[in-house]
């Protein structure tokens, strides 16, 4: 009789309600927490190919991967050039709901373009993404408001016309510790001239890759913490590797199940397979496979289960998670002299 813990750490993908497409990893800010700061620095700043989203888009709709919605990401994607308008076309062709992430820099009072539409002000963009099927504005609030104070006046511009225009947003406050994130709380609450009656605030925890590691303050694991003790405090417990809520596509069409591997493609590249080919392979993939079998320490340090992290491994669990899923993928790419995609 098959015991349920086994079944429960079954590569699966009847979990996923979503895809996120990361459409580019450049942004006109440098945020120092930002997590794909090293991307940008190798040069990673194209766009994603128009046709290869698309299609993929049409594939995760017919392979019922989208009860939730998609989301288009970035670096930020409200930017001249961007190719923001033609998927949204396609997503409301399809009636699928779609959330979009913006740092909310491009507001002011001037006329702006995204892509190859110009708007007059910020009402106007607010205006498009409801025509445009929009279900979802999440915009960023947190410390990068030291960095650039006049980001702070435009973002609560930002949540202002989603009020005025009735367009549902998501304060996204990304909080290195919880008293961070409880000051981040307070502070929004004194910027915004009313309740924000559409809004809804959620947490991002900041995770110590990238950039980002120069801005985690405080550890959050105790050193000579075992591999799987660490990943078994991520918010998913490590099953989101092998049995995802979401898949994430990167700007060069790197597959991957985990939000935080930025550029990671583990599971394939849709510039090179359909989403549909990638994913029948899924629970053979060796990152997948890993996961599940809870042998991470066997397989990434071979002295044996009870040696610990190295000291130079990030602290946050998520981001040690991300770590072993590109330790694995590099060892069966050397394995097996494989070019990576």
């Amino acid at each position: 009789m098959v015991q349920l813990a086994d079944r429960l750490r079954r590569p699966s993908l009847r979990f996923v309600e979503g895809i996120n497409f990361e459409l580019t990893y450049d942004c006109p800010l440098a945020c120092h927490h930002c997590l794909q700061a090293d991307l940008r620095r190798a040069g990673k700043t194209g766009w994603a190919a128009p046709e290869m989203i698309v299609q993929t888009i049409h594939e995760a709709v017919d392979l019922g991967l989208t009860s939730t919605g998609i989301n288009f990401t970035g670096g930020e994607i409200f930017v001249p050039g961007s190719p923001l308008s033609q998927f949204l076309q396609v997503t409301k062709e399809l009636g699928v709901p779609v959330r979009i992430n913006t740092s909310g820099w491009w507001v002011h009072g001037r006329p702006f373009q995204i892509g190859e539409r110009t708007f007059s002000n910020t009402q106007a963009v607010v205006d498009w993404l409801k025509d445009s099927g929009v279900a979802m504005l999440a915009i960023s609030w947190d410390r990068r408001f030291t960095q650039y104070p006049i980001l702070k006046q435009r973002v609560c511009q930002l949540i202002d016309a989603c009020e005025q225009r009735q367009l549902p947003y998501q304060i996204a406050i990304t909080a290195a510790t919880a008293a961070e994130d409880a000051a981040l709380t307070k502070d929004l609450e004194q910027h915004i001239l009313r309740p924000p009656f559409l809004g809804e605030i959620v947490s991002m925890d900041m995770v110590d890759l990238g950039a980002a590691r120069t801005c985690m303050e405080t550890a959050q694991r105790e050193p000579q913490e075992p591999l799987n003790t660490l990943i078994a405090r991520t918010p998913c417990g490590g099953r989101g590797i092998y049995r995802p809520s979401f898949l994430h596509i990167a700007p060069d069409g790197g597959l991957r199940s985990c939000m935080y591997a930025s550029g990671a493609n583990w599971l394939g590249s849709i510039a090179k397979q359909s989403l549909t080919e990638l994913l029948q392979i899924f629970a053979t993939n060796p990152v997948v496979a890993a996961f599940a079998s809870g042998q991470l320490e066997r397989l990434i340090m071979p002295a044996g289960p009870s040696r610990p992290a190295p000291a130079d491994w990030p602290r946050h669990p998520c981001a040690v998670a991300a770590r072993c899923a590109a330790s694995i993928h590099k060892i069966y790419q050397n394995k097996h002299h494989i070019t990576p995609c």
